[in-house]
């Protein structure tokens, strides 16, 4: 268990957590003139949720940041992120010094761009700046419209995950497993860590609490050794 202030992309740990964040959950609302003169507000479903940070990647040890990796595999897994065109889990947990969860953010996410400062000030460490932009899955089917003689085929949106029907199976959390990382391994997608939450909240949530935490901030802390069940594909 992390304690303090730790970020994630991919479930790659960032090195030294950002000094400052910012997350902007913007709106469609519509603003409309009536013939009145006066106005209204069209509520709507909010915008994509976008984030902002700036981290810093070390070129040597900090008393704070002991454990570095070499930043050619820092920089080929953000550049891989966004050459594929791959969504991800990003998390930002937050702790007490006594490792009590405060709260976390755990968004299914889109790596819109990201820059590379260097300056002398710095010394020989990279400063990158991230644009994130939440990520929903979609998807399109086929529906049959008849007109007359003739029959049309209209594209519809629908949920691009399809239900089959499969015997559920267990798993044991081993030591470094997320709800995520398990999600990808078995499933093909990270963002299915909901399911497994899901189907398992009161054992996840029970052990939480008997390791001392109020919660386990919606599925982000688990522990070895605990058997789960993972929903059917």
């Amino acid at each position: 268990m992390y304690n303090g202030y730790n970020f994630y992309i991919d479930g790659m740990k960032l090195p030294i957590a950002p000094p400052s964040l910012t997350i902007t959950v913007g709106s469609k609302n519509e603003t409309v003139d009536l013939i009145n003169g006066g106005e209204i507000n069209i509520l709507k479903s909010p915008a994509l949720i976008e984030v902002s940070f700036e981290a810093r990647f070390p070129m040597r040890n900090y008393p704070y940041a002991p454990q570095v990796n070499s930043f050619d595999s820092y920089y080929s897994a953000i550049k891989e992120l966004k050459e594929n065109k791959k969504p991800f889990i990003y998390i930002v947990s937050r702790t007490t010094p006594s490792g009590v969860v405060t709260w976390d953010t755990n968004l299914t996410m889109a790596l819109e761009s990201f820059t590379l400062n260097e300056d002398w000030e710095e010394g020989d460490d990279v400063l990158i700046e991230f644009e994130l932009k939440q990520y929903k899955s979609y998807g399109t089917k086929t529906v049959k419209v008849s007109n007359g003689n003739q029959v049309h085929k209209v594209p519809e949106a629908t949920n691009t995950r399809t239900e089959q029907t499969v015997t559920q199976t267990t798993y044991v959390i081993k030591s470094g497993d997320r709800l995520y990382t398990i999600a990808q391994r078995h499933y093909g997608d990270s963002s299915r860590w909901r399911d497994i939450y899901a189907a398992n909240k009161s054992v996840i949530e029970d052990t939480a609490k008997k390791r001392g935490l109020k919660s386990s901030s919606n599925g982000h802390w688990i522990f070895p050794g605990t058997e789960i069940v993972l929903p059917a594909k």
